[in-house]
């Protein structure tokens, strides 16, 4: 932890998603002062169209979806403890 908090109190700014890794960071020594929780910046990104869509999933080497309901489930670390994560992100992908 005083790697992490050496390295961080190095900076002017902090930048988290969320106040779990905030609080984190904080317990690992880092200046509070340091440390702000700002949204996801991917979430002011245009989207892509579906003709550029299509083209990435070729050059990727994605396989061809049967339906237009695709779904990318990547827990979070912080959630993976979670008793019935599982269950909750199979039934998001049921709907």
């Amino acid at each position: 932890m005083v790697a992490v908090a050496s390295a961080f109190n190095r900076v002017d700014l902090v930048s988290v998603r969320d106040n779990g890794s905030r609080d984190l960071l904080i317990k690992c020594g880092v200046d509070s002062s340091k440390i702000f929780v700002i949204p996801d910046l991917v979430f002011t990104l245009k989207p892509a169209d579906g003709v550029r869509i299509d083209e990435i999933m070729r050059e990727e080497c994605f396989p061809q979806a049967k339906s237009e309901k695709n779904i990318l489930i990547a827990p979070c670390c912080y959630n993976v403890d979670l008793v019935g994560w599982a269950e909750q992100y199979a039934r998001f992908c049921d709907l």
